[in-house]
């Protein structure tokens, strides 16, 4: 049997090959060299390196097996030992060279193509009378008389379905403009939201039918399933890293983390070279210990398999929860070249870009992730923060909406909600947004900070100033916070306090941009509290800066307060201003002396 798998594949036979290994292996899996066999039958770079790995966990010095893996870049070269010549395969098979197995009675029959048409002819009279005997028995049963009910029927509504754009692998020409209808569409009422990835490996396990079930199981997302057909493939074959690796996956899929990470750990000792083992393990060690350094077994795993696209997609998206963009564009770079075609790339792309400022280009991409796959949950929360960075709060609340219905435990979801109902300057949602994030999540300083704008929105100086003072405790770095806990004091008819405060911001100052915002809230300040001469000075100042950091609004505004304040006649000094903010998500404030919204956080599912 093993001669004629080995003749099999020597005339290019690969199933056939395959199908004799796979029975040599049921009867004798410690067999080496069955494997190595096996290695020229299976499709993928990772099959044959697993079944490389398990004849050289038989046969530690088989030199075939070694050099097989030195050549596949799983194994690094040794001594003297050298690469053997390719095998020549021969492509053309004479019709004499295939053994088949003899056909049975019926095979032979079927082949000759005169009965088979003679058994189609039969076939098509027994259909015509059988139809024939069916119309004649129902009129024979319909003679008796009948009552005709009239039925009226109530035209149900149509529905006009606009096709989906076809992904491309670019996303810098996409229009981002999907809409999100309302009631929530069908397709997002399916229990599970989010994608299986695709299978590292799908080598034959001649022992157990269960492990075939349970990778049919994965695909079709019924983890429960997989993780029984799983479990009882471990059971029978015990030294195969990657049914437990399965096992771990099944796991982690159901949310049992602690499980998962036993399955992954027992994969490891059977095969310490099984590379997506480290990368399940990173995964599953992230929710139980979120301090743990998971990085290092995301190495591990691209060091044994340079070539597994989801270790360096993953190792990007923990880099971006880490504030590390710039680190997570280069695995994603590596990423694309591997895995041009997945949603998870463009979505870590987007949230990259988000947090570098590049906001045009990151909405581009969130588009592209959400149009490959509308079942990758965290994209929605990625496009509707990409719509916000780029001020358009009306289309962000579609995809947020959209997000909180599968993941109302995310705070970070609600403060985007929040965001963009501040936006639209719904204050009252706003904050009905804020409260569900704050049970979430109380130790989240743009909670409050945001809580803060909603108030001044409502012109409640007062709470605003409580919700910044709870802001700059968590944060107490932060410009944005103690800018606006200034302007607070300000509008709460605190000048003196505000003034103090506007002097700590200045400390704080990085940017031209944060050096106006500071200048112009102060020199409003010390217009409130009489101080002409001061808020002069800050009036000239502000003037100085570039005008490309200052938008127009705010020349004229200055240029008018400075008029008045230099006149020879004494003006009385007031506010000319509305404190009630227009929330926006650019850096720029607008000229009545909106507060600028922070860059929030994005979260990864």
């Amino acid at each position: 049997m093993l001669q004629q798998a080995i003749e099999a594949i020597s005339q290019g036979q690969r199933l056939r090959a395959r199908d004799l290994l796979t029975r040599l292996l049921r009867a004798n899996q410690k067999n080496p060299e069955y494997w190595i066999w096996m290695s020229a039958t299976v499709d993928t770079r990772a099959e044959r390196i697993y079944c490389l790995e398990n004849g050289l966990r038989h046969d530690p010095t088989n030199p075939t097996a070694l050099r097989g893996l030195i050549l596949l870049g799983a194994r690094n070269p040794e001594g003297d030992v050298k690469p053997v010549p390719p095998v020549r395969r021969k492509w053309s098979v004479t019709e004499t060279e295939i053994q088949e197995p003899p056909a049975s009675g019926f095979q032979r029959i079927w082949r000759n193509p005169i009965l088979r048409f003679g058994i189609f002819i039969l076939a098509g009279i027994i259909i015509v009378t059988l139809v024939f005997l069916g119309i004649y028995g129902t009129r024979k049963a319909t003679e008796a008389p009948i009552a005709i009910v009239r039925v009226s029927i109530t035209p149900r509504p149509t529905f006009t379905i606009t096709p989906t754009p076809s992904p491309t692998k670019t996303p810098l020409v996409r229009s981002p403009t999907p809409t999100f209808a309302r009631p929530t569409p069908l397709w997002m009422l399916l229990e599970a939201t989010y994608t299986p990835g695709p299978l590292y490996v799908n080598t034959p396990h001649p022992i157990s039918e269960a492990y075939s079930a349970g990778l049919r199981s994965y695909t079709q997302r019924d983890y429960e399933s997989m993780l029984s057909f799983m479990r009882q493939a471990a059971v029978n074959d015990p030294e195969s890293p990657d049914t437990h690796y399965y096992v771990g996956e099944a796991y982690r899929l159901l949310g049992d983390y602690e499980s998962a990470l036993d399955a992954y750990n027992l994969a490891i000792e059977v095969n310490s070279a099984f590379a997506p083992a480290y990368m399940g393990r990173a995964q599953a060690l992230e929710i139980v210990n979120p301090k743990a350094d998971i990085a290092q077994d995301f190495q591990q795993a691209i060091d044994l398999d340079p070539g597994l696209a989801e270790a360096y997609l993953l190792r990007a998206g923990y880099l971006l929860d880490g504030g590390d963009p710039q680190a997570a564009l280069k695995d994603l770079e590596v990423a694309e070249e591997l895995a041009p075609e997945s949603p998870l790339l463009y979505l870590n792309l987007a949230r990259a870009q988000l947090a570098l400022g590049e906001n045009e280009t990151a909405l581009e991409n969130a588009v592209q992730a959400h149009e490959m796959d509308r079942t990758l949950l965290p994209a929605y929360l990625t496009l509707g923060q990409a719509y916000l960075a780029n001020g358009d709060s009306t289309q962000a609340l579609g995809p947020l909406n959209t997000y909180l219905v599968y993941a109302k435990d995310d705070p970070l979801g609600w403060l985007a909600l929040a965001q963009a109902h501040l936006a639209e300057e719904d204050f009252d949602t706003a904050l009905l947004d804020l409260d569900e994030a704050l049970k979430l999540d109380d130790k989240l300083e743009d909670v409050y900070y945001y809580r803060g704008l909603a108030y001044l929105g409502q012109e409640e100086g007062q709470k605003a100033v409580n919700e910044f003072d709870q802001a700059i405790r968590l944060d107490p770095y932060s410009f944005d916070i103690s800018l606006e806990l200034g302007h607070a004091l300000l509008v709460a008819d605190r000048p003196e306090d505000a003034i103090k405060q506007f002097q700590h911001s200045d400390s704080l100052v990085g940017t031209d941009n944060q050096m106006a915002r500071m200048l112009f809230w102060r020199a409003m300040t010390q217009e409130a509290l009489g101080d002409r001469l001061a808020a002069t000075e800050d009036w000239q100042a502000l003037l100085k800066l570039s005008k490309a950091k200052l938008p127009n609004e705010w020349l004229s505004i200055a240029e008018e307060h400075l008029r008045k304040l230099t006149a020879t006649q004494t003006p009385t000094t007031t506010l000319t201003f509305t404190p009630k903010p227009t929330i926006t998500q650019t850096q720029t404030p607008k000229p009545t002396g909106s507060p600028t919204p922070r860059p929030t956080s994005t979260s990864r599912q």
